[in-house]
């Protein structure tokens, strides 16, 4: 079984999506992320949390199994956090994290995090999150990041290198394993 300081591959998967979920746990990727964020309309977290929570608890996978929650101070966020307990999850993905967010979601779930650094301000903070004794990994929410800073996107990515840049050396800084690197988007490669 991969562990979150060797993963390599991290795939997100719908928690709103029963078949794409149960692919994704069955695919053979180090970590499987149920997403309960992007991925999901607000009309339909709740039963995506449920579905998420059964296809977490019953898959039988080599695959560290994650709960991407909505980030905190959402109507969905504690709620989120009770269901990860619940499905026994490896980590819980946080979005949109800063110091603040990870001290807040560290009270509500006693696991490892997944910090997602995918604002200015969670960029500006990203030692004090990789600091954190509950965050093992930090992820680079590149679009998200490039969307608030105003970005274009190339096909180099070089309009990241300095999020990318900041998020590997806060990270060492920090003590902890090197970020995993930004969602690639085009799922047909």
């Amino acid at each position: 079984m991969a562990h979150l300081q060797t993963a390599r591959s991290f795939l997100f998967a719908p928690g709103s999506e029963e078949r794409k979920l149960g692919r994704a746990l069955g695919c053979g990727a180090d970590a499987v992320i149920a997403d309960l964020e992007d991925a999901v309309v607000p009309d339909e977290k709740e039963a995506a949390r449920e579905l998420a929570v059964h296809a977490l608890r019953t898959a039988e996978t080599e695959s560290l199994r994650l709960l991407r929650v909505n980030a905190v101070g959402t109507t969905w966020h504690d709620a989120d956090l009770a269901a990860a307990a619940r499905a026994d999850v490896d980590a819980v993905v946080l979005p949109k994290a800063s110091a603040a967010a990870v001290a807040a979601a560290a009270r509500g779930f006693e696991g490892p995090i997944v910090a997602i650094v995918e604002t200015p301000a969670g960029l500006r903070e990203a030692y004090e999150v990789a600091s954190h004794e509950r965050v093992e990994v930090l992820l680079l929410g590149a679009v998200d990041l490039g969307l608030a800073l105003g970005l274009e996107q190339r096909a180099d990515g070089q309009e990241i290198l300095h999020a990318r840049s900041t998020l590997v050396v806060d990270c060492a800084a920090a003590g902890k394993r090197a970020p995993v690197d930004r969602v690639w988007l085009d799922v047909r490669d």
